[in-house]
């Protein structure tokens, strides 16, 4: 093509881009007489509109300020007399020191990049802002973590699968504890920071799949995000759609197994031929979840793009297939080192405030002790690597007999202690505190067409408070304020609550359904939500008298139960 034709393609695309904004947008409007690259009308302040000529340079080099000159001499009759207001100059390169003097001097006239175009179109400078100063974990260390079977870590491999043409959507999973979420954090954090130093960047967008609870389209889905989550945006799905088609995006969808377990079957298939949408050009999208979250065919079709139809696997025309990766689980040489940062940092903020004095040996002793008497399996995940460092923390604390269900037993019933020990929420016995925390977590687990870990202060039930010491508490509503406090819990914003960690509520719910008072209506509950990885918790548990309860229930009630829930309970010899 010659430059004039190359020109006019680089034109054209940005016409396409602004369109995805402001419909009107045109190419070669004609103004008082003279051709303009591009016009088009925006919406001003009380109801006013403003007009918009757009001049175009698809320069291979930098626009010189005597380039600007010209520019500014050729839109000054149209800005006189009223026929265009603003005068937007769109180029390849960004603008040096002095002709971006020159713009500013220039009144009603801005220079953008085609990047930086992109983004203000998108509207989601406060959000990228934000994502860049996310942690990975809060107030622990971070591991980088590392994908199964592939050198280096995972962020390096997520590098180099980006800059890979083919391959537009990665799934990553990895069972509870892991670290996905915290992956999930660190990957879009880091490539917030890359965006804010080179607009040319891919943009990221993190998205939490457990608020979503049925069916949603994605205009809904990232729609609500950016204009109901986020007031500061300017959100354009548009635009979107369009940013990433052409490679500027990269999104991430953490956690598709807790958006599973709070619609429909064909609601969570349907949303997972919305994110197939996303694979589109040279998009990038990555998707984060548990590896035992769904049956065998669903995972089949969802992930591999593949269904049965008479014994044969065919493709399938609705869903593509997406690259399938997993986490590694921890070496030796990490567990050390996270154990060994998490235990120095908590012991100096223990000593800092005077809740502990240490001896000088007492860290490597201390982690002598516990690579001694922990699991080794146990110490495989960062979850729990971390739990053990907050229990290690405490020099009376023991590890003698540990195990997963005693490992979260502790440390849970450590947090409510602490809680109690506040002079403000004295009066409550630790018992009751935890007989809520089992009771909200269940209540929150077994909602239909709700996410599981998150909920809106003013939804939870007072019968959770029913039958609980009062406290210092004058009326109800200063009951189950009093009770939601809680460290194993955390308020994202005014009202919305959510548990610290997925695992915490699963252990949670595990306890509470070994403890409470059953019927046949329970059992069968039992049977809906407990999953396998509740369940896990209860193989652990010390004492197994609650599986024959559950069976002479089970053996008086009509159900449905599920195959999950009947293998559980066949593993007990006393069943």
């Amino acid at each position: 093509m010659s430059t004039t034709e190359v020109g006019n393609v680089s034109r054209d695309q940005i016409c396409t881009l602004l369109r995805t904004k402001y419909p009107d947008a045109e190419v070669e409007r004609r103004i008082d007489g003279t051709k303009v690259d591009i016009h088009f009308t925006a919406a001003a302040p009380f109801g006013a509109t403003k007009r918009y000529a757009v001049e175009c340079k698809d320069y291979a080099r930098t626009l010189t300020k005597d380039d600007l000159g010209k520019i500014r001499m050729f839109y000054a009759p149209m800005q006189q007399n009223g026929s265009v207001d603003e005068v937007l100059i769109i180029s390849r390169k960004p603008l040096n020191d002095a002709a971006g003097e020159f713009v500013r001097s220039w009144a009603n006239a801005t220079h953008r990049t085609v990047d930086e175009l992109g983004e203000s179109l998108l509207g989601i400078r406060p959000y990228v802002e934000e994502l860049a100063d996310t942690k990975p974990v809060e107030d622990t260390p971070y591991i980088e973590g590392r994908i199964d079977d592939q050198a280096g870590t995972a962020l390096e491999f997520v590098d180099e699968w980006i800059q890979q043409s083919q391959g537009r959507g990665l799934a990553i999973r990895g069972s509870y504890g892991q670290g996905k979420t915290s992956f999930a954090n660190r990957l879009a954090s880091l490539y917030a920071r890359r965006h804010l130093a080179d607009p040319g960047a891919r943009i990221p967008i993190l998205h939490r799949l457990g608020t979503v609870v049925h069916e949603t389209r994605l205009e809904g889905l990232f729609g609500a995000k950016f204009t109901a989550d986020d007031a500061r945006t300017d959100f354009r799905f548009s635009t979107f759609e369009h940013l990433n088609r052409a490679g500027r995006l990269l999104v991430i969808l953490d956690g598709f197994d807790e958006m599973k377990h709070a619609m429909s079957a064909s609601d969570f298939l349907s949303n997972f031929e919305e994110f197939n949408r996303l694979l589109t050009g040279d998009a990038k999208v990555i998707l984060l979840g548990r590896p035992n979250a769904l049956p065998t065919d669903t995972e089949e079709l969802v992930f591999r793009g593949r269904r049965t139809v008479g014994g044969q696997l065919i493709a399938s025309s609705a869903y593509l297939p997406w690259e399938e990766r997993r986490l590694a689980y921890f070496t030796k040489e990490e567990t050390l080192r996270l154990l060994t940062a998490s235990l120095d940092s908590l012991m100096r903020r223990h000593a800092a405030n005077h809740a502990f004095t240490y001896p000088a040996d007492f860290l490597q002793k201390r982690i002598a002790e516990v690579l001694a008497l922990v699991p080794e399996d146990l110490l495989k995940r960062p979850v729990h690597v971390s739990i053990v460092a907050e229990l290690g923390s405490n020099p009376e604390f023991s590890f003698e007999g540990f195990n997963e269900y005693l490992l979260y037993e502790h440390f849970i019933r450590e947090m409510v202690e602490r809680d109690g020990k506040k002079k403000a929420r004295r009066g409550i016995p630790i018992d009751d505190r935890l007989k809520f925390q089992r009771e909200l977590a269940w209540w929150s687990w077994s909602r239909l067409h709700a996410a599981q870990g998150f909920f809106l202060r003013r939804e939870i039930p007072k019968s959770l408070i029913e039958g609980l010491s009062n406290g210092r508490s004058a009326d109800d509503e200063g009951k189950l304020n009093e009770y939601i406090v809680s460290s194993l819990t955390e308020e994202k914003q005014a009202g919305a609550l959510f548990f610290a960690h997925r695992s915490f509520q699963e252990f949670l719910v595990a306890e509470r359904a070994r403890v409470a008072p059953l019927s046949p209506r329970t059992l069968t509950e039992y049977s809906t939500f407990l999953t396998s990885d509740v369940l896990r918790y209860l193989t652990h548990a010390p004492d197994a008298a609650f599986t024959a309860d559950w069976y002479e229930v089970l053996r008086g009630s009509d159900g449905p139960f599920s195959a999950t829930l009947l293998s559980f309970l066949a593993r007990y010899p006393n069943v």
